[in-house]
């Protein structure tokens, strides 16, 4: 049986790939996935944008949340 050989480029990519989304984690530790601008008292459906800062916010924040979420305080389904 053979092991793959790891190159250091490869290493270094993918290390700096695990850092890069373990500082994301640190950074916003209230990341959760219902937390997200589909459910944000500030997201304005019909304009698919952000009501507090009229612009539509990159997939990550969408996704992950912001620092300006407010929950509805509704069920979603």
């Amino acid at each position: 049986m053979t092991h793959p050989i790891l190159r250091s480029h490869q290493y270094i990519d993918f290390k700096s790939a695990v850092d890069r989304e373990v500082e994301r984690h640190i950074k916003n530790p209230l990341a959760y996935p219902f937390q997200n601008c589909l459910n944000c008292i500030h997201w304005k459906d019909k304009e698919d944008i952000c009501g507090l800062y009229n612009l539509k916010p990159p997939a990550e924040i969408i996704i992950y949340s912001c620092p300006s979420y407010m929950d509805t305080g509704e069920i979603p389904y």
